[in-house]
């Protein structure tokens, strides 16, 4: 049997990567990509990413038709999560939340402080109605909206846990300089809102921003979901 990641991705052309994309990408597109290059990586999947492998059944008889299907890999295949419950229909959005768990098993989470914090001192940990599926899918215009993928995290990490996807953090300030107008210290915060301690902190957890938003030392998650999503550098 062939247990490869090539059937992921045969999954991923099915789901709307087929042949009717193709004149979407330019002719110089297709001369890096080309038949060439697409047949090496064939070659080279089959000779690192394949082997054959043999199971004992027990309590069939022979003949019997069994059926096999991977269910795990140790291979992080993965995307953000960026548009959760935000793409205008109920359909769509189940649909879009299937593909994690299933196709991908690692995800992205939109931690950008400049949306994250909209209003001062109230950062976007919990789903509010502005997050709701319902929201999206009245809005006329999803795109315009101010946290247009950015949704609020703590139903994110929830819905990843309880799939077992392997969780992302994006770094807060990557790109944002009008998040500080002074410079200011993040201190992290544990579960159940306690701070760490000065020790703590000096190990990578403090973070200082200045005033043109770049993140200078420490994890490049929001602090209180360090204990939660896995760190990025700033």
């Amino acid at each position: 049997m062939k247990a490869t990641m090539w059937g992921c991705l045969v999954w991923a052309a099915t789901l709307g990567y087929g042949a009717e994309q193709d004149a979407a990408m330019s002719d110089a597109y297709w001369k890096i990509w080309n038949p060439e290059v697409q047949a090496r990586i064939d070659r080279d999947i089959a000779q690192h990413r394949q082997a054959d492998g043999s199971f004992a059944v027990a309590g069939l008889t022979g003949g019997t038709e069994v059926q096999v299907e991977q269910l795990t890999h140790d291979f992080f295949f993965g995307a953000n999560i960026f548009n959760f419950d935000q793409l205008g229909t109920s359909e769509y959005n189940r649909k879009y939340k299937q593909l994690f768990g299933t196709l991908f098993n690692s995800a992205t989470i939109p931690f950008y402080w400049k949306k994250f914090e909209m209003e001062p001192d109230h950062p976007r940990f919990r789903a509010e109605e502005r997050d709701s599926e319902e929201y999206w899918n009245a809005a006329a215009e999803p795109k315009r909206e101010p946290h247009w993928r950015r949704p609020a995290t703590d139903p994110i990490v929830a819905f990843c846990a309880s799939q077992g996807i392997r969780l992302h953090g994006h770094p807060d300030c990557l790109g944002e300089p009008h998040v500080a107008s002074s410079r200011v210290a993040v201190r992290p915060v544990l579960p159940g809102g306690r701070e760490r301690g000065d020790s703590a902190a000096g190990q990578g957890g403090a973070r200082q921003v200045d005033a043109r938003g770049n993140c200078r030392t420490g994890a490049g998650v929001h602090p209180r979901a360090a204990a939660t999503v896995p760190q990025t550098r700033g």
